[in-house]
């Protein structure tokens, strides 16, 4: 490769220049020689500022790292927040219906029917939750674009992964109130007065 040298001059106007230097090994080694073959030149030269260009590509992605982690963070406390919704609404949905399905299961209902009554309540209301959500993406795809990186803001993989994921915490949120009644006491439940 034949060495290149880019020089960026202005006037006499004391602007600093910069100077980049191209090399085949790690570029940290590289910067002690460069500094000496500067100062041999003119020792009176200051450096103001020398990095790799690693350093430099890191340091300008700083603004788009923290807005990505600040961002992970919050749809971590986003998906908590809606499996506490969840189990919170399905639970308070069976406490209330407690005595409703002691005698579903008096006249014969399995613990299996129980479980898909409620499964399936909480089906609908995911469902729902879900295509909202899908639907708000796609209003809000052209507020986000200059956001995002690499991937558009109608990815439908990355909608697909976001409504699994929705779909996944409901079930774990689910699985509680679930289990909870299917083991109701008909016997207790039946004695008790409303």
């Amino acid at each position: 490769m034949t060495p290149t040298f880019y020089n960026v001059w202005t006037d006499d106007s004391g602007q600093p220049f910069q100077l980049e230097v191209r090399t085949r090994g790690r570029p940290e080694l590289i910067i002690e020689p460069v500094r000496q073959a500067l100062a041999a030149l003119d020792p009176a030269l200051p450096f103001v500022e020398i990095e790799t260009m690693a350093d430099e590509v890191e340091a300008s992605a700083g603004g788009e790292r923290l807005t990505a982690v600040l961002a992970s963070i919050f749809s971590g406390i986003a998906a908590l927040l809606a499996a506490i919704g969840i189990y919170g609404l399905l639970a308070y949905a069976v406490a209330q219906r407690h005595r409703e399905i002691g005698i579903r299961m008096a006249v014969g209902a399995r613990p299996i029917d129980i479980g898909e009554m409620i499964g399936l309540e909480a089906l609908v209301m995911v469902s729902l939750g879900i295509t909202v959500g899908l639907c708000a993406a796609a209003v809000s795809a052209p507020l986000i674009r200059s956001l995002l990186y690499g991937v558009a803001p109608s990815d439908p993989r990355s909608l697909a992964l976001a409504a699994l994921l929705v779909a996944s915490v409901a079930a774990i949120a689910t699985a509680i109130p679930t289990s909870q009644a299917t083991r109701i006491e008909t016997a207790l439940v039946l004695r008790q007065e409303n």
